[in-house]
């Protein structure tokens, strides 16, 4: 149910349980983000959810698995668990928050207590997730905290494995993964750090999990063997680094591991080096307020509290965060623009973010052809999308911008030009015909 006047939804997992489906969240800002579920599942994508995702998108309801872990294990018991249910699940319960823009997980066991809080930037490509552990026994304790990373750099389904090529940076350390076999995204970086306090590491997949292994129990979790330092070309590509957390008697610390991605490697350096120095707090702090903001702008009393928790945050998080922002849910992966839906969606954000709306129509606009038909979805960043017959397509961006027009009193916008589309007719025994338009030397005012 909702907690702190509706800005969590709190999701209590007793031992062994699981949510009837995957309850997810998507988090994201506009060039970047996550979704992640109750027990830890989802995927990570930088650009475009669908041809540029980082880890493996899945929505098989009966696995969830995640596309990264941080794991944790007792060096002298040899224990080991995830800090979120899924994949290695601790016997104990674990309280799941999700908030607008993060979701936190926490949960006790062997005498170590556990909070993960993970979430976006507002602007940078960098997932964070902040790990603090506490020793609740009487007597000094040592812990293995290991980030996993399953790379895909590609597309959703398609096997790239054979065109990852992997690295551990000499000049901050962190894990790097680059795969040039895509147009789009040539020369663009990859990365996983934890902290700059990694002891050991590995880029070999099946060096990590084993033979036929799987994340519910890595090989090298329960061999408790050394890491390799295995990388480069030909390899199952992973990410795995290994930190070392001694902690005294009640004594309490944080590991901080970033997954992202930039478009070269140093930019890539700069962004590792810039949030190793960052205050994690400060930074979550940001994103709190950023999406507080949003949702603060409307609220509504009504007779049914229901509405009141929907309305009053939430629905204008889940427009821009999972419908502008990501493009991808837990049961699609579009990464695509729609002309219909993303013009339906915009017009909610009239009074709470006018200027998203003003900027998605002029983009809108922007996919018309000059015949005067559109594109009825298209994904960036080439523009490659689908002509169709589709008439009432047409109709939703005069009906947004009168709507928007009316509603902030932004005339100017009608005087914005943009140019226009210029792609091969479709016949007259198609549909539809996909491919990739030019901007046209003709434009229009809005």
């Amino acid at each position: 149910g909702f907690a702190d006047d509706g800005r969590e939804y709190v999701i209590d997992l007793a031992p062994g349980q699981r949510t009837p489906m995957p309850w997810v969240n998507v988090v994201a800002n506009a060039g970047f983000g996550f979704t992640v579920s109750a027990e830890g599942g989802g995927y990570a994508w930088s650009i475009n959810s669908q041809k540029n995702a980082l880890t493996r998108w899945t929505n098989d309801a009966v696995r969830d698995d995640p596309g990264d872990v941080l794991y944790v294990r007792d060096a002298d018991s040899g224990a080991f668990w995830s800090a979120t249910p899924a994949p290695a699940r601790a016997p104990t319960a674990c309280e799941v928050r999700h908030g607008r823009g993060y979701t936190r997980f926490r949960q006790q066991l062997a005498g170590v207590a556990s909070d993960l809080v993970q979430f976006v930037l507002v602007h940078d490509p960098v997932k964070v997730s902040v790990l603090r552990l506490k020793n609740l026994t009487d007597r000094a304790r040592q812990l293995d905290v290991t980030a996993y990373v399953q790379w895909t750099l590609g597309a959703n389904g398609e096997d790239t494995a054979a065109h990852v090529v992997t690295a551990r940076d000499d000049v901050c350390g962190a894990l790097v993964a680059r795969n040039d076999w895509r147009a789009d995204y040539v020369g663009r970086i990859a990365f996983a750090d934890l902290g700059g306090q990694v002891g050991e590491w590995t880029c070999d997949r099946g060096e990590f999990l084993g033979a036929q292994g799987h994340l519910s129990a890595p090989a090298a979790l329960r061999q408790g063997v050394p890491l390799s330092g295995a990388c480069g070309a030909g390899l199952e590509p992973c990410a795995a680094l290994r930190a070392t957390v001694r902690l005294q008697a009640g004594e309490e610390r944080e590991v901080v591991f970033l997954l992202g991605e930039a478009a070269d490697m140093q930019s890539a350096r700069a962004l590792v080096m810039r949030y190793r120095q960052a205050k994690p707090e400060a930074i979550l702090d940001e994103v709190r307020r950023h999406w507080q903001d949003i949702g603060d702008a409307v609220q509504v009393t009504t007779p049914d509290r229901r509405l009141d928790l929907l309305v009053n945050g939430w629905l204008p998080y889940q427009i821009i965060s999972c419908r502008l922002h990501a493009r991808t849910a837990f049961y699609q992966a579009s990464g695509a623009w729609g002309f219909r839906d993303q013009l339906q969606d915009v017009a909610a954000l009239v009074l709470s973010a006018p200027h998203l709306v003003r900027e998605h129509l002029l983009r809108a606009a922007g996919r018309q052809f000059v015949e005067g038909d559109v594109q009825h979805w298209w994904l960036p960043p080439s523009g490659a999308g689908v002509r169709t017959r589709i008439a009432d397509d047409r109709l939703w961006l005069p009906y947004v911008t009168a709507h928007y027009v009316r509603t902030t009193g932004d005339g100017g916008v009608l005087d914005e030009s943009v140019a226009f589309l210029e792609g091969q007719p479709l016949p007259d025994d198609r549909i539809d015909d996909f491919a990739t338009p030019k901007a046209s030397s003709e434009s229009g005012t809005l």
